[in-house]
């Protein structure tokens, strides 16, 4: 079966709208991946804007993922080339630098043209939309149009931090067996935790390395887990019917 590494990103702004999540993404890399035949190695996410400064450089994230698949000699596969970055050069460079096969999943069975062709379309697309939307601001404002509906931004406030919790959650649930066998042995601090997590090549949900403090909050989760869990098993047995069911 051949091995793929996903990549999968969103930007700041596009946690509370729904069709380009983190969720999203991963589902339609692993509807590809079956229809495929192909075995994901691992699913790399990412919380960065694509637009502006040096792509590679700014997300880890994607650093990682085209080391791994350079290591395994595997793909790297994405839902959309924009999740990759949206300037054309950006795309040309990563593609040409990083000595990896990028797929995104639309492409056609010659890649690297395709990937091409597309590449400048996204950025094409960008462009439009900067160029529309500042215009349309523009305009809006001669109009006497004031920016900035409360009741609009309180719900889309509400949508990203619902978005940002349950990423955490998967995130959590990720990580418990993982925890689980670093303190299996004998490795019990958060900080030390923590180290062992960023040497695997784990990341927070939002592609931040752990530290003792961003990772209090996961271990407290957790361990309050395992406690309700316990206290379950034990309510459980003391059932007179426990283990006939």
């Amino acid at each position: 079966m051949k091995a793929i590494v996903a990549y999968i990103r969103v930007s700041s702004r596009e946690q509370g709208k729904s069709g380009i999540g983190l969720k999203v993404q991963t589902a339609k890399i692993r509807a590809y991946a079956e229809g495929k035949g192909c075995r994901i190695v691992r699913v790399y996410e990412e919380v960065r804007s694509a637009i502006g400064g040096d792509t590679l450089a700014q997300r880890p994230q994607l650093q990682a993922a085209l080391k791994r698949a350079k290591r395994l000699k595997c793909p790297v596969v994405i839902a959309t080339l924009d999740r990759l970055a949206r300037d054309a050069k950006e795309i040309g460079k990563l593609v040409s630098a990083s000595g990896v096969e990028i797929i995104s999943i639309q492409d056609s069975p010659d890649k690297l043209v395709r990937l091409r062709s597309e590449a400048a379309g996204v950025q094409e697309q960008t462009e439009l939309l900067k160029n529309l939307t500042s215009e349309g601001i523009r305009l809006a404002k001669e109009r006497g149009v004031v920016f900035g509906n409360q009741k609009n931004l309180s719900e889309a406030q509400k949508k990203g931090a619902q978005a940002n919790r349950d990423a955490a959650k998967v995130r959590q649930k990720e990580l418990a067996p993982i925890i689980a066998n670093i303190r299996a042995k004998g490795v019990h601090s958060g900080a030390e935790i923590a180290g062992r997590l960023n040497q695997l090549g784990n990341r927070t949900a939002r592609g931040q390395e752990w530290t003792d403090q961003n990772l209090r909050r996961v271990l407290r989760q957790i361990d309050r887990d395992l406690k309700d869990r316990a206290n379950s098993d034990a309510l459980n047995r003391e059932n007179s019917n426990w283990g006939t069911w």
